[in-house]
């Protein structure tokens, strides 16, 4: 990290998802993070220690061979071993023990449905229990976004750019010291001049889905943890970190770029 590096900056300039770089670096607070400190921008290689799921309880099946009477084991207690336990039936802790026993399963016997299994302390040190993830619900996405359906423009002028990979938003022209408003309300998460050509930049967060930015201000009228309208004057337009006087302004879901154009009203 460097002087006025924040995590939703990094995650802006990088174009990845600000809540996906906290959890790849374990930072649950964006403001805490410091000068110096380190900031991987993938998915971190995961540790050599294996993850079970938790899994519901379910019966273990079982299936007798054929050729054998059921009513046999009601009262041999010796057919007992006739019992096949159901390869899916069964998941063993991660220990060097179970791992011997899933390789030589004809000198062990797995356990039966009726015998509860407790890993040892040495297999519970080396294991992370972790709860199956779930799959998420696509009405969320959904949800998040009509949250943001009253989307403004943030200035008035023309034009001077459309969306691309390269441009990442739109420009917009103007007069110095024209209003600059918040596109819609959320709370300002970064409020300076830290990304080399944003200039004076601030990037609001909407929601968990969607953020905006506004760049090449002259001055910032709002500074990082405030709560803003959607119309609310939050800077004035200038020409930093650019040749001519304009407003740069993305609209970023999910970390990514998206064009603005498909989520502000037309212009009359």
């Amino acid at each position: 990290m460097q002087q006025g590096d924040t995590l939703y900056g990094i995650a802006l300039k990088n174009n990845v998802d600000y809540k996906k770089l906290a959890e790849w670096n374990g930072i649950t607070d964006p403001s805490s993070i410091k000068l110096g400190q380190k900031i991987s921008l993938s998915t971190p290689i995961s540790d050599s220690q294996p993850i079970l799921f938790a899994l519901p309880q379910q019966p273990i099946a079982t299936a007798i061979e054929p050729g054998i009477d059921s009513s046999d084991f009601a009262t041999s207690a010796a057919n007992i071993n006739k019992l096949k336990t159901s390869p899916k039936a069964l998941k063993l802790p991660f220990s060097e023990q179970n791992v011997a026993r899933l390789q030589y399963p004809a000198n062990n016997n797995l356990p039966s449905a009726s015998q509860s299994f407790t890993a040892s302390p040495a297999a519970t040190a080396n294991t992370k229990i972790e709860t199956a993830p779930q799959p998420e619900s696509p009405r969320s996405d959904m949800l998040a976004s009509h949250s943001v359906a009253e989307w403004i423009w943030p200035t008035t002028g023309k034009l001077l750019s459309f969306f691309s990979k390269n441009s990442k938003g739109v420009k917009i022209s103007g007069q110095a010291g024209q209003p600059i408003l918040a596109s819609a309300a959320g709370e300002v998460v970064y409020s300076g001049h830290g990304l080399r050509g944003y200039g004076n930049l601030i990037i609001i967060k909407h929601n968990n889905i969607f953020l905006s930015a506004y760049a090449h201000n002259s001055r910032l009228l709002v500074k990082e943890g405030d709560a803003v309208a959607g119309g609310q004057k939050i800077a004035e337009m200038g020409n930093t970190d650019t040749d001519m006087t304009q407003l740069h302004f993305e609209i970023r879901k999910h970390g990514k770029p998206v064009d603005p154009l498909e989520y502000l009203p037309n212009q009359s």
